[in-house]
């Protein structure tokens, strides 16, 4: 497998100055006709939430603090997404950010459908998680060997703590005094597990797809780690990676159409649990329009 690191200057290079001779509207997993099918797709997706976010609002409105910014961020993150994704001709996408933005949407996707699952216990648990990370962030610093770094608000000594910021720090703080950093005790695994008996298998399948099929490898990626790198350039495969440069294309896009679809599917489960919530029929219908829209053509492996 170490061979391949010799080749991977050349392959890189290949990317960065060729125009793509792969066929174009090739009805092929990979190629640029089904990466922009999907990119099309999930921009109509992000058009139904946006008319959601601006007219439509959940039935218990004690949730609307803390999804509407998380609604917010999701289409935020797809708008990236597709501007990273769906590049004009002769600039090729920008594959690596994109697998980490698609992590970003599809573990909020999971957040906002768990916080409707479990209800107002879930909200009420986000908000005390901003309170307490709000105020522990006016006075932080970091110490590396004899150097320090801190960061303090000069008001913070005269800043009035209420009742509801004392609760939330100390809903997350230990008994020895650590913070806690995470926002819910539930792991991904178990929120899932909510949403599925919430919800159902159908919709909790997609998220387990898209959980399940980006987040192990795109958390590696903004780590920096060497195996991160490899992930995306196809080397972390028994055989070796892309034995040439346009195997390498190949690849490349391959992964770009994976990391669109599982992010397309997890919209797709999003929408559903909102038609859910508000008892839209049509709102039902209009995912499922998109996804036969999608898939009415069959596509080559």
């Amino acid at each position: 497998m170490k061979e391949y690191l010799l080749d991977l200057p050349l392959y890189l290079l290949y990317l960065s100055l060729w125009e793509s001779k792969l066929p174009m509207k090739e009805k092929k997993y990979g190629s640029e006709y089904v990466n922009r099918e999907l990119g099309t797709h999930i921009e109509k997706q992000m058009r139904i939430l946006e008319v959601l976010l601006v007219k439509t609002l959940p039935k218990d409105k004690k949730l609307l603090n803390v999804i509407i910014p998380l609604f917010h961020s999701i289409l935020d993150s797809c708008d990236s997404l597709i501007l990273l994704s769906q590049r004009p001709k002769g600039k090729f996408p920008k594959i690596r950010d994109s697998f980490i933005i698609s992590r970003t949407i599809i573990e909020t996707i999971i957040n906002v459908t768990f916080i409707f699952a479990k209800g107002e216990e879930a909200s009420k648990q986000a908000e005390k998680h901003w309170l307490q990370r709000t105020i522990r962030d006016l006075d932080r610093g970091i110490k590396v060997g004899d150097q320090i770094i801190k960061l303090k608000w000069t008001g913070k000594e005269n800043l009035k703590i209420s009742k509801e910021i004392e609760e939330a720090l100390k809903s997350f703080t230990t008994k020895r005094g650590k913070e806690i950093t995470k926002w819910t005790p539930e792991t991904i695994v178990d929120r899932l597990e909510l949403i599925s008996s919430k919800y159902g298998q159908e919709i909790s399948k997609n998220l387990q797809m898209g959980f399940f099929g980006i987040y192990a490898d795109a958390s590696e990626i903004p780590h920096g780690t060497f195996y991160g790198s490899m992930i995306l350039l196809g080397g972390a495969k028994p055989g070796g990676g892309p034995k040439n440069p346009r195997e390498m294309e190949t690849h490349l896009r391959k992964t770009l159409s994976h990391i669109l679809l599982m992010t397309f599917i997890s919209l797709n489960s999003l929408i559903k649990v909102l038609a859910a919530e508000l008892n839209n029929q049509e709102l039902e219908k209009k995912s499922k329009e998109i996804l036969n829209s999608l898939f009415k053509e069959k596509w080559e492996s």
